[in-house]
């Protein structure tokens, strides 16, 4: 009985599509990567400014809050306790919290100044203690002023001889292309938020806003 003679295989070459192939599907898995990693740092840089830009609202609302929790139209001296325009507000307030008692160390007549501008590109704070530039770019502040007869670009406690029924403050951030100054702002701020303020008028906010809105609109 014969036996069947097994021969070895030749090793065979790649041809040369197999090495495009090769080739081409090393570079989709490369590009695939790339993308991924790319896309990666764009969503931790969207997420840290978006922080920034949070913590840079939030301190803001937050001292205006604290002012208006205890503003005056009147300091002593004369000066208003409440004046503004479209692009700063200062505001005045006892330095005396309302869960406080005045003390000997701290009296009622004594005030605490709050000054909240814009300074190129970035809100700067004052709140009596040296002005902080924060963080996040700015591209535009916008304040206005809720009295009686409707919405207002300015405001003083003391000529009106009262406060605002509210002040509404919006913030808009600069963020790639849109910091430039020519380019049109977007109807709706990246932060806006509205603060009523005690012992004043009684309007219908709801009703204000709306019509605030209409406006906007058009």
């Amino acid at each position: 009985m014969s036996r069947a003679r097994h021969h070895p295989r030749a090793a065979r070459a790649f041809t040369l599509l197999e090495v495009l192939l090769a080739i081409s599907i090393a570079s989709l898995l490369l590009g695939a990567v790339g993308k991924f990693a790319w896309d990666i740092s764009l969503a931790r840089g969207r997420l840290a400014r978006n922080a920034t830009e949070a913590s840079c609202a939030e301190a803001v609302f937050t001292a205006l809050e604290r002012a208006m929790d205890t503003a005056v139209v009147e300091a002593d001296g004369g000066a208003s306790g409440i004046v503004g325009s479209e692009a700063s507000l200062r505001v005045r307030s006892s330095s005396v919290q309302l869960n406080e008692t005045p003390s000997a160390e701290t009296a009622p007549s004594e005030f605490v100044t709050l000054w909240i501008a814009l300074n190129n590109g970035q809100l700067a704070l004052d709140v009596g203690r040296g002005s902080t530039q924060l963080d996040a770019l700015v591209r535009a502040l916008r304040v206005r002023y809720l009295a009686q007869d409707g919405w207002r670009d300015t405001f003083d406690s003391r000529t009106e001889g009262g406060f605002p029924v509210a002040i509404e403050m919006s913030i808009w951030f600069a963020r790639g292309d849109d910091s430039d100054a020519l380019a049109e702002l977007a109807p709706t701020p990246d932060r806006r938020r509205l603060f009523r303020t005690l012992d004043a008028p009684v309007v219908d906010v709801r009703a204000m806003l709306r019509a605030r809105d209409d406006v906007e609109e058009e």
